[in-house]
């Protein structure tokens, strides 16, 4: 079997105006989708980040794709994005995935990848999972997302979106939108955006969580390394309880050192709140040096910039290790 046709489609999806550390969401989101097409008619499709340039990135390599054999991932398609200005195994901890330079490389195999493993699947009628080794759970949960966000519901004129949770800029309305969700979707755990509003006014916002939801719901929170080491010390002092039981405070601060201090200092209080990250640790090269300093006890992968399934498969292992 050989890749006959590759295809992009890249598409905007309606975004609502909401709030992190970076600023404020646009009215849409983009993404980019990949068709990867079998001389005997078999389709694969993925999808990644949007823009023009991961686009730009995937035409790239075309005529390397086309006339490919899906099944030799390793020794047709990984050398295709190896070679590039950062390769599968770079180390960096400063800049953000998805938009870091760093990171582009392993973006590209990764859609390529999961777009071969699709067409693998379907041409001989199994799971992807069946392809990696097989199923090992039938459910897996997933966390509500909530952020502070504007009156909107994103998209523009005569897209323009129904606002479903309204604005959400205090304590108790970003609340109200976690009971929305809960109530609709059933998530089981909370991930609260923070890195917006006044620290002290976001550790409110996570003690009025935890007293609507009980004790049986993790709650985590994520200012995008909004925070100095003194207030991220400081909010994980003050949420200590609130973070228990399987929460985790997430980049805090900017890079491994900082990160270590933070948990040096929480854990000569006795607080012992998981750090986790997907800004200090996206690549194999980062974990020697954030296990030496116990920077970060949770690595929160994503195949597309760890490079692919099969990658996130290793780090588990090493992870577990």
């Amino acid at each position: 079997m050989r890749i006959s046709d590759f295809r992009i489609h890249s598409i905007a999806m309606a975004d609502p105006p909401l709030r992190s550390s970076y600023g404020l969401h646009q009215p849409y989101a983009l993404r980019n989708v990949i068709e990867l097409e079998s001389d005997d008619g078999v389709i694969g499709i993925a999808e990644t980040y949007g823009g023009d340039q991961p686009a730009r990135a995937l035409e790239a390599i075309r005529s390397q794709v086309v006339g490919a054999c899906p099944y030799r991932l390793t020794g047709d398609l990984s050398p295709m994005v190896e070679g590039g200005i950062s390769g599968l195994e770079r180390s960096q901890t400063y800049n953000v995935p998805g938009e870091n330079p760093l990171d582009a490389d392993a973006r590209t195999y990764s859609a390529i990848e999961t777009a071969c493993l699709d067409l693998i699947g379907r041409s001989v009628g199994k799971p992807v999972c069946d392809l990696i080794g097989g199923r090992v759970r039938d459910k897996v949960s997933f966390s509500a997302y909530p952020f502070y966000k504007h009156t909107g519901g994103g998209g523009e004129g005569d897209d323009l979106r129904d606002d479903e949770y309204g604005e959400a800029l205090s304590p108790e309305s970003l609340v109200k939108q976690v009971q929305q969700m809960r109530a609709r979707y059933g998530f089981g755990s909370i991930k609260f955006k923070g890195g917006v509003l006044a620290p002290d006014v976001e550790v409110e916002t996570l003690r009025q969580l935890r007293e609507v939801l009980g004790q049986a719901v993790p709650l985590r929170i994520d200012p995008n390394c909004a925070w100095s080491v003194e207030t991220s010390v400081k909010v994980g002092q003050n949420l200590t309880e609130e973070l228990s039981r399987g929460g985790y405070l997430e980049d805090p601060c900017v890079g491994l050192d900082g990160m270590a201090e933070v948990r040096r200092r929480l854990l000569v209080d006795g607080i012992e709140t998981p750090l986790a990250s997907n800004v200090a640790v996206t690549s194999f090269g980062d974990i020697p040096e954030a296990v030496r300093l116990d920077a970060v006890q949770v690595v929160l992968c994503d195949h597309h910039y760890w490079g692919g399934m099969r990658r996130v498969q290793q780090l588990a292992r090493v992870c577990k290790t």
